[in-house]
């Protein structure tokens, strides 16, 4: 008896990718059928006495974790003031560079002149005392 892939999956309540691996491992014959619509439908021959019962897997193992085998996702070692200070500054310094260069209406000359005020300390001259002059480069990457 030939039995459609969409009766078998409707019949036996799996996907179609579980009736493929299903039907492999059983042995069931297959063929491919064109419909009139175009397209083709796959139509598996069953047995007469097909077992069409799919085995759940019902097992409740629980499995126990070892302390031994959670990875400490800890920092190894704190991240002193001084550089998360200047890390905090180095992202609002960002932060406030595109916004500047979202509003501005030459992107080169924003570049220029947010450099320019960096490098006299008057543009975040905390961050300045920090780190120093840079170039426009520095700043682009």
């Amino acid at each position: 008896m030939w039995v459609s892939s969409g009766d078998l999956c409707d019949k036996m309540n799996i996907s179609r990718p579980y009736l493929y691996r299903i039907a492999d491992k059983k042995g069931w014959e297959s063929k491919f059928r064109k419909l009139p619509t175009g397209g083709r439908q796959k139509l598996y021959s069953l047995p007469d006495n097909a077992d069409l019962s799919v085995i759940e897997n019902t097992s409740t193992e629980v499995l126990e974790v070892k302390a031994d085998s959670i990875p400490d996702l800890n920092p190894g070692e704190d991240i002193p003031m001084l550089q998360q200070e200047q890390a905090m500054l180095r992202a609002k310094l960002c932060e406030t560079i595109l916004t500047e260069l979202s509003v501005a209406g030459s992107k080169t000359r924003a570049w220029k002149e947010l450099t320019k005020a960096y490098n006299e300390g008057n543009f975040f001259p905390e961050l300045f005392k920090l780190d120093g002059t840079h170039g426009e480069r520095t700043f682009r990457r």
